[in-house]
């Protein structure tokens, strides 16, 4: 059976059938010949069934059917299933929790799937067994649906740094206690967040990266911290910068395209002795501006933004 005939079939069980209904018995036995033919053809054909409403139904019922028929084969399936596939995969049997993320040298995970729910994702990793969990020193959740970041640090006692740029959903930090390892926090792109509440619990963060955050409105809370590098390209809704002149250990400011950062806000970095390199192009800082700071040679006029995080 071919890729276009299991198309045809999953198309037809989409409009004659509703949800409650996969689950005759009839129903039941196409949707089992799908996932039997399934085993027949070119995996690499997989991303041409369609993943999208209205076939969400019949395909996870087709993925419930391989996993209960021909569970021994799910590891030739995994390389081909989209990030859809493996949601639909973990909704249908969450015992397949390792097959969405990866672990990379015992001391990073990776996962990088939109489908999960915040409450989904926070399931899926309370699985990994604690003495695993306690290894993980970096943590990826890049384009994930999280809501508040504090949960998932918890997982992980020992984590040292956290990546979770363009989390569309992500509205707020959610700390209750301190997180004294983790030193490297990075935000850039989540458009929901409007303020930094409770960032003051990550006590030793040297590293916070929060380029294209929009509605960041405040920076309150980041005085107390030991920054070394701090990223704010294109956070055009602040309002101040006074918390700048309190970062006494800041090496490297990013203000790149901030059109609230003149030759008043530039005031702030005067007491600042240990900034080595301060990017400010497209902001209103000009050369003449510069001309009474003592060190002029750090600030940087041109884009040298060398990655740029995409969504």
């Amino acid at each position: 059976m071919t890729i276009p005939t299991l198309l045809d079939e999953m198309i037809s069980l989409s409009y004659q059938h509703k949800e409650e209904t996969l689950e005759d018995p009839d129903i039941q036995q196409k949707i089992n010949t799908i996932a039997r033919n399934l085993l027949c053809v070119d995996l690499k054909k997989w991303d041409s069934l369609p993943s999208r409403a209205p076939f969400n139904s019949p395909r996870r019922a087709i993925i419930k059917a391989v996993l209960q028929q021909h569970r021994e084969h799910l590891e030739s399936y995994l390389p081909y299933f989209n990030n859809q596939d493996k949601a639909l995969l973990f909704r249908s049997d969450s015992r397949c929790h390792c097959h969405i993320f990866t672990i990379q040298e015992d001391t990073k995970l990776t996962l990088n799937n939109p489908y999960l729910t915040h409450e989904e994702l926070i399931h899926l990793l309370s699985q990994i067994p604690p003495m695993q969990r306690e290894r993980i020193q970096h943590l990826d959740l890049c384009n994930t649906a999280i809501t508040f970041l504090a949960p998932f640090i918890e997982l992980f006692p020992n984590l040292t740094s956290c990546y979770a740029h363009c989390c569309p959903a992500l509205k707020e930090l959610g700390f209750s206690h301190p997180f004294p390892l983790l030193t490297e926090l990075h935000l850039a792109n989540c458009n929901l967040l409007r303020d930094l509440q409770t960032i003051q619990y990550i006590e030793n963060l040297h590293t916070l990266n929060l380029n294209g955050c929009r509605l960041l409105s405040t920076l309150e809370g980041i005085e107390t911290l030991p920054l070394q590098v701090l990223e704010l390209k294109t956070c055009n809704s602040l309002q101040s910068f006074l918390q700048f002149s309190s970062l006494s250990r800041l090496e490297v400011l990013n203000v790149q395209n901030l059109v609230r950062f003149n030759a008043s806000a530039l005031k702030t970095l005067h007491p600042l002795s240990h900034l080595k390199r301060v990017l400010v192009a497209g902001s209103h800082i000009t050369p003449d501006n510069i001309l009474s700071f003592p060190r002029q040679e750090i600030f940087i006029f041109f884009d040298s933004t060398k990655k740029k995080v995409s969504c």
